[in-house]
């Protein structure tokens, strides 16, 4: 089994669902990109937006700003924690590798590091 499937069966199962549903959000905003995600997703998935989150629950904020990471990115990045799916990186590989690696998503990370060697055998 490789290592990116052995991640994947080992984290929650897909979230997908949540989508739809309307209770417990946040607002992640990066330049004109504003996502509204639910809190439990991102307490699940990434240790970093867990502690961000309660930081942003003693603020009293509904909005989360994160401007190290592009719109495109976030957007790849949040669609992952939902679905722990990521079909291809679309020219966003190392942005997307660097923003997992920086926010714990170490399934994400180990995708996006299996779909770049893969890309890099291919040169």
């Amino acid at each position: 089994m490789s290592p990116a499937k052995t991640i994947c069966m080992s984290e929650c199962k897909d979230l997908g669902s949540l989508l739809d549903a309307d209770f417990g959000m946040v607002t992640l905003v990066s330049g004109n990109t504003r996502l509204v995600v639910h809190k439990a997703v991102l307490e699940a998935r990434s240790p970093v937006f867990a502690a961000m989150l309660q930081d942003m629950l003693e603020d009293g904020s509904d909005q989360l700003s994160i401007p190290d990471v592009e719109g495109p990115v976030l957007q790849r990045l949040v669609g992952y924690m939902y679905t722990l799916r990521l079909s291809q990186l679309q020219g966003l590989g190392p942005q997307l590798l660097a923003v997992a690696d920086r926010y714990g998503v170490v399934g994400l990370r180990a995708l996006c590091e299996q779909l770049l060697d893969v890309e890099n055998e291919d040169d």
